[in-house]
């Protein structure tokens, strides 16, 4: 029942990632043309991410829940002949042994997929400081998950939708700084220049768009930044 109820959760956030889209437009305050197709291209690429991802969360989980304690019979030692034949000593390869996860460990994945869910959820529907909080806490839970990246993220973007810029430039700048988060640094520096090119900093808009170009040169982040700076 665990696991279905996982299963038609994980449904429901497909559902909703679409809504999001319109959700998060209608929270920003109305911007340019290219801008906004800017905005549009870089949510429509970010919905099929976290789409894969949350598939691959599935399967992941459901691969541990199915997964039972290996019993392959033990050979029993040959009885001993009474020639004994000289043989050549034959080396070979032994596999290496890969630990069952315990079931502390797979109710461990269990938790932490369940809070980034819903957390997903809550910002696919419009519920920013809900989803504000269950990122955050699925951050300070799990800082070693390999989805912390994306939780900082999606925070940033729920802060940004409450009007709380400074607080979410502040958790951006975390993402590029955390070597564990470095997955989602491009998107982060990205979401940068594009907050700082809104509120007229452009200084800090050139300066963080050469440091995605140098540290991420074949991005798509910086590929879709470059395409929209030359359709200005």
């Amino acid at each position: 029942m665990k696991r279905i109820n996982k299963v038609r959760r994980v449904n429901t956030v497909h559902l909703l990632l679409s809504a999001f889209i319109l959700v998060f437009a209608g929270c920003a305050p109305p911007p340019a043309a290219n801008d906004l197709q800017q905005r549009i291209d870089q949510l429509l690429q970010i919905q099929q991410q976290q789409a894969k991802q949350l598939e691959n969360l599935q399967q992941q989980l459901a691969r541990l829940q199915n997964r039972q304690p290996s019993s392959e019979p033990v050979n029993e030692a040959q009885p001993a002949t009474e020639l004994s034949i000289p043989t050549v000593p034959v080396t070979t390869e032994t596999e290496p042994t890969i630990e069952e996860p315990s079931a502390a460990e797979i109710a461990q994945l269990s938790q932490a997929a369940s809070l980034y869910l819903e957390a997903f959820a809550a910002i696919a529907t419009g519920q920013m400081e809900k989803a504000e909080a269950g990122f955050r806490a699925f951050i300070e839970r799990y800082p070693e998950h390999e989805y912390t990246g994306n939780a900082s993220y999606w925070m940033a973007e729920a802060l940004f939708a409450q009007q709380k810029p400074r607080r979410a430039e502040t958790v951006l700048l975390g993402v590029i700084d955390n070597p564990q988060q470095q997955n989602k640094a491009p998107a982060a520096m990205a979401r940068l220049v594009q907050y700082y090119r809104e509120s007229g900093a452009q200084d800090n808009a050139r300066a963080m768009l050469q440091m995605l170009s140098s540290h991420y040169p074949d991005s798509s982040e910086l590929k879709r930044l470059m395409r929209a700076t030359e359709s200005r």
